[in-house]
């Protein structure tokens, strides 16, 4: 019976010793497959892990005054900073840019309009424009693009036909993806029917920056006076009190009215080892425009590193 007894407990170290050993060597392999995982992804992970400090972002800290904000790479569409950027709301004349677009797109810049009966009593200031002048469509965008003349994008649409020139811009807009937006004036008076969003002012100024310079070259100008074909000067101020005052600007468009408060799109474009990077900065419903966008071009230039890289 004692000789059964020690058969039975030899096999069952037996058993206990084989399955140690296996469970050993399993453990083993298990962990040279770990390491050698680790060690892939090491390789994966090295050539990005060299240089990295260019794409490492600074950290905002610009303290601004705006609701609505949204500052993007034009080429590749990244968000650097956004607050309130879906959020629908008037643009105030940031709307004259889709304006600039329509006239850029289906006039002849260098054709001459005379400011007849029919125009003039369109005018909703009639501060602008001399009843009967002869000026050109090109003058009359820059008064609409530098002192944002309400007159003058007036003049332009009823030359046009005012109701064409509404369809005109609110087809363009949704041709390049402005889909949460609708214009009911060339304006940008606030109206029910006249909305947008940050991120479908993002599409605008891309739109811009690619297509028209001429754009970017005028909104960037300072004051300047422009003689009519009738021989009448009209000193052009811009509405832009910043725009001599930031670096890398390459144009952009103001607007303010009650609902929209202090609004503004600023593209900005640094230029780097033969390459250009281009920004924009949307900014609406401030309380201090102008010190924020400052702020946001001294923070652009700071940090060209990061940008050029991003």
């Amino acid at each position: 019976m004692w000789s059964k007894i020690a058969k039975n407990l030899i096999l069952l170290v037996l058993l206990v010793l084989i399955a140690f050993v296996i469970l050993n060597v399993a453990s083993k392999k298990l962990n040279m497959s770990n390491a050698d995982v680790k060690v892939e992804n090491l390789k994966q992970n090295e050539p990005t892990n060299k240089n990295i400090s260019s794409k490492i972002p600074a950290t905002f800290n610009l303290d601004l005054e705006s609701d609505i904000v949204l500052i993007s790479n034009l080429n590749t569409g990244r968000v650097l900073f956004q607050q309130n950027a879906d959020q629908k709301t008037s643009t105030a004349s940031i709307a004259k840019l889709l304006s600039a677009i329509v006239v850029l797109e289906n006039m002849d810049i260098n054709e001459i309009i005379n400011i007849n009966d029919t125009i003039y009593n369109s005018l909703p200031s009639k501060t602008d424009l001399v009843l009967t002048e002869n000026i050109k469509i090109i003058d009359l965008l820059k008064m609409t693009l530098i002192m944002s003349s309400n007159d003058a994008v007036s003049a332009l649409a009823n030359h046009l036909g005012y109701y064409d020139f509404l369809a005109k811009m609110n087809l363009k807009a949704n041709e390049i993806g402005m889909y949460n937006s609708h214009f009911d004036n060339p304006i940008g008076f606030d109206s029910e029917g006249n909305y947008s969003t940050a991120f479908d002012l993002f599409q605008l100024a891309k739109y811009v920056y690619i297509n028209f310079p001429l754009i970017g070259e005028i909104t960037k100008s300072n004051a300047i006076t422009i003689k009519s074909e009738s021989n009448i000067d009209h000193l052009v101020v811009p509405t832009n009190l910043v725009v001599d005052k930031l670096e890398n600007f390459w144009g952009g468009k103001t607007g303010t009215t009650p609902k929209a408060e202090e609004a503004l799109l600023s593209i900005f474009e640094i230029e780097a080892k033969d390459n250009k990077y281009p920004y924009t900065a949307i900014i609406i419903k401030s309380k201090n425009r102008f010190s924020d966008i400052k702020k946001i071009s001294k923070w652009i230039a700071n940090n060209n590193k990061f940008l050029t890289n991003y």
